[in-house]
């Protein structure tokens, strides 16, 4: 077992009042009786040394509801190993790790042991548990986190800041403190599993990356796809639905049953996938730009639930989502989207690297980001360290200071508007001219808005999720009515376990 994973687990058991770790030969359980969180399967290893093997063995095993996976390895790969019933978080989570210090000035968020006025901070060990505690003036809640020194090593863990409190240094006065108070016991290094918004504070305390973190959990499958004598789920399989072909049946694409031999018969393959999302073929006289959107929505048109996008999503629809990325030139997204959702950069994916080099595409696509202000931290690895230079597409009036903030952390500054903001046509002309003409746009719904207004989007990929959620989630698009409704027509439909993956392009 990989010792940063064997330090997390030991903190972590402690911190949540679980039950010791079970040593297995691919990691450890860990019984945490709740009804949604019965136990979890932590596998040891990181990286490449996640095996599609063993992922597959310890998640078909599982046929018990509230079980819960933790992979170190990218979620675009653990998605494609899982069979049914196991919904897959999108969004990343990062095994991180800092050298321990004690710190001076932890006390406030300026580093001078100060706290925002009105606010008061309190800590206290119990059970070998530190905690950290900020309120708000008038008693509530404002920020907090915990520690478990075990040893050599400290897991932080639960680190929370109240979205009214935000922006106000009191996730950076948690931090800090944890970190003193875990250096004072003798701790030489600090361990904790990080969201992607967590992951962007805590590296500008020093924490760096050392694993990628997918969570998956089993929420069950019907009975008569459980094999008896296996106890391990069967593949259903995705199938095509339009145009009518032999794979409108239940079957694999190679031709397998759906109920064959193989429990893994139904699955395409990230070729087979990426072959029925193929860009069409460049037309005569050279390819022109051609820009695709991918989105997801419930039956009831929500593109969110509780403001993201991952509880009405699925492990294929994942294997999509990185698949479709995998085949642009350039990823097109807004100001926003990167600061809420943490963005970051395109990774190389070692399995569409003959198919991109054929294509005589980089290693991987780039990020644009399309921003009229450019508030953005320019700090995040989306800007200082992607595999291909970030664009920045922003209008002729950009501030300065800004752009020139962008420039030295390394992104290309596209001008794609007269004013301030940018002009959705001039922004897919300035990506071609630069040699970008496979586009991809993952939203946000503002920006969808203003590119099918501009009617410069050519394609619609969109998941249906058979959910619904009711309430006033965004829909995929945002903004105002086009005069005249735009007319899409249907490409292709696949199926898999009530999902519909649709491709719509321009009529």
């Amino acid at each position: 077992m990989h010792e940063i994973v064997r330090a997390w687990v030991d903190g972590w058991v402690v911190s949540r009042g679980a039950a010791p770790p079970q040593p297995r030969p691919w990691g450890v359980t860990i019984d945490v009786g709740d009804v949604q969180h019965v136990s979890r399967h932590v596998l040891g290893a990181i990286g490449e040394g996640v095996q599609e093997t063993v992922v597959r063995k310890v998640a078909g095993e599982v046929t018990g509801a509230g079980i819960w996976l933790k992979a170190f390895r990218d979620p675009a790969d653990v998605s494609a190993w899982l069979g049914p019933g196991w919904w897959v978080d999108p969004e990343p989570g990062y095994l991180m790790t800092v050298p321990l210090e004690p710190a001076p000035g932890a006390g406030g968020p300026d580093g001078r042991g100060t706290l925002p006025d009105g606010y008061a901070v309190r800590d206290w060990t119990r059970g070998g548990v530190t905690k950290v505690l900020v309120t708000a003036p008038d008693g509530s809640l404002a920020a907090r986190g915990q520690t478990v020194p075990t040893g050599a090593q400290a897991v932080v863990d639960r680190i929370e800041t109240a979205p009214a409190h935000r922006r106000r240094g009191l996730g950076g006065l948690v931090m800090r403190r944890l970190q003193a108070a875990a250096a004072a016991t003798g701790a030489r290094r600090g361990v904790l599993a990080a969201t992607p918004d967590g992951r962007a504070l805590y590296e500008t305390l020093g924490w760096r990356v050392e694993a990628v973190l997918t969570s998956a959990k089993f929420t069950g499958v019907e009975d008569d796809t459980v094999p008896q004598l296996t106890g391990r789920a069967r593949l259903p399989g995705m199938r095509r639905l339009f145009p009518v072909t032999d794979q409108t049946a239940p079957t694999a694409p190679g031709g397998s049953a759906e109920r064959g031999g193989d429990p893994g018969a139904g699955e395409w393959s990230l070729d087979e996938i990426a072959d029925a999302y193929a860009y069409p073929e460049p037309a005569p006289g050279g390819p022109r730009p051609y820009l695709r959107a991918n989105m997801v929505s419930t039956l009831d048109g929500a593109a969110q639930h509780e403001g993201r996008s991952h509880p009405i999503s699925n492990a294929t629809d994942m294997r999509i989502f990185g698949t479709l990325r995998a085949l642009a030139d350039v990823v097109v997204v807004g100001a926003e989207t990167v600061r809420q959702e943490g963005y970051r950069p395109a990774r190389v994916r070692a399995e569409f690297a003959a198919r991109r080099e054929a294509a005589g595409q980089t290693t991987a696509p780039a990020i644009a980001v399309v921003t009229a202000s450019l508030d953005l931290d320019f700090s995040l690895p989306l800007f200082t360290s992607p595999a291909v230079p970030t664009l920045v597409l922003t209008g002729a009036a950009a501030a300065p200071d800004r752009v020139a903030a962008a420039e030295k952390a390394g992104a290309r500054v596209v001008t794609a508007g007269d004013g301030g903001g940018v002009d959705p046509a001039r922004a897919v002309r300035a990506l071609a001219g630069l040699g970008h003409t496979r586009l991809l746009t993952e939203g946000g719904p503002r920006l969808l808005g203003q590119l099918v207004a501009a009617e410069v989007l050519d394609e619609l990929c969109l998941t249906v999720a058979p959910m619904l959620t009711a309430g006033a989630a965004q829909r995929i698009a945002g903004g105002p009515a086009v005069p005249v409704p735009h007319r899409f027509a249907l490409v292709s439909l696949l199926e898999e376990e009530g999902f519909l993956y649709g491709r719509y392009r321009r009529a």
